[in-house]
């Protein structure tokens, strides 16, 4: 069986501790870092759990800029985003999921070329 380990990008690891630190004060924030946790333990047992995006809808600055060629998705409270990636761990038994950004609905249409009506 191999062994899922979970990375966090300097930029999501960066929102990732804003949130957290957001959460004292604010009940949305807390149910969004509560989230990010509960999904990183699924992500543990089931590194497939997020939506696939096809090949073709991945923005140009995750697949030019970052190397990425699979991305997930996995929806969070108030319509926030957590973007990953799956590789090669450093070893044959192991899987490295990189979580490469948080974002919230607005930013998340941004980057994929969504217009709002």
């Amino acid at each position: 069986m191999k062994t899922t380990n979970i990375l966090l990008a300097e930029k999501a690891k960066l929102i990732f501790e804003t949130i957290a630190s957001m959460a004292v004060h604010s009940k949305m924030h807390r149910s969004i870092h509560s989230s990010i946790n509960r999904k990183i333990e699924i992500l543990r047992l089931n590194f497939q759990y997020g939506d696939p995006i096809a090949k073709n809808l991945i923005p140009k600055i995750y697949s030019d800029e970052l190397g990425i060629t699979n991305l997930f998705r996995i929806e969070l409270p108030s319509f926030w985003r957590m973007l990953y990636t799956v590789r090669q761990g450093q070893t044959e038994t192991e899987i490295d999921v990189l979580i490469i950004d948080i974002l919230d609905h607005k930013e998340y249409d941004g980057k994929f070329g969504y217009k709002r009506k």
